[in-house]
């Protein structure tokens, strides 16, 4: 999560600073500054996911909550000595996530990182909640279509599959790779809004098989049955955004 902050107090800013590091996994502070108008060239070129913003600042500079500023959607938490009428009827109206109060509490910081994060998780992935209850049904299955008649497999067995032309190979965790005439695509579209991901032209994988995401020799995703597999220059940051979001970083 991409993280900037504008206020006018050099203590907030450091120590909000040292709070997130300190509470908060998986944060980059890309910029930080007391100054409205370099806060806004920070964000203009940055793209931050999330701005801490002074609520003296903002009522003097309202432009700073123009989502025309980025081309991405961020989120404002506005930053305040005290509690004021005006205030939070500019954070209705701007749609602001919510107040942190100076001097800003650990506890309330975390909590509200989480708000964020969550709220981004549904942006990116539509489907990623639902996913969680869905995986929560037990014996979720794919009927695959065999020469003796239909297998049903059950997700979990099936750690990644594979083109073949116009046909796929199915590789589960117990034994031997199956053979469908089906295309890659077909099976793409069946899976659409699980945990199975496109990560090459090649194949499709189940993410929760996921042990290691190499950088090296262009990208590759490592298997927990050991197989490595290549990842697409198009598919990267979106696996890179995924695997983040579904599992904590360090």
């Amino acid at each position: 999560m991409n993280i900037v902050i504008i206020d006018n107090d050099d203590e907030t800013r450091d120590s909000l600073s040292k709070l997130l590091r300190l509470f908060c996994t998986n944060i980059n502070i890309i910029g930080s500054s007391d100054c409205p108008q370099k806060g806004l060239e920070i964000i203009q070129s940055s793209d931050p996911d999330l701005v801490f913003l002074d609520s003296e600042i903002h009522r003097s500079n309202h432009f700073f909550l123009n989502k025309k500023l980025s081309k991405k959607r961020f989120h404002t938490v506005l930053l305040s000595y005290r509690e004021a009428t005006r205030d939070k009827l500019d954070l209705l109206k701007s749609n602001a996530i919510r107040y942190l109060y100076k001097p800003i509490d650990a506890i309330e910081l975390e909590k509200c990182v989480k708000s964020v994060r969550s709220q981004l998780k549904q942006q990116l992935y539509p489907e990623y909640i639902d996913l969680k209850k869905y995986k929560k049904i037990e014996n979720d299955r794919i009927g695959i279509p065999t020469s003796k008649g239909t297998l049903f497999i059950s997700f979990d067995q099936i750690i990644y599959l594979k083109a073949s032309n116009n046909y796929t190979e199915v590789i589960i965790e117990e034994g031997k790779p199956i053979l469908v005439s089906k295309t890659l695509k077909s099976f793409e579209r069946l899976l659409e809004g699980t945990f199975f991901m496109r990560v090459h032209q090649s194949y499709l994988v189940n993410l929760e098989k996921v042990v290691e995401l190499q950088r090296v020799d262009g990208g590759a995703l490592v298997l927990n049955s050991n197989d490595k597999i290549p990842i697409s220059r198009a598919h990267k940051q979106q696996i890179k955004n995924r695997l983040e979001e579904a599992w904590k970083i360090v």
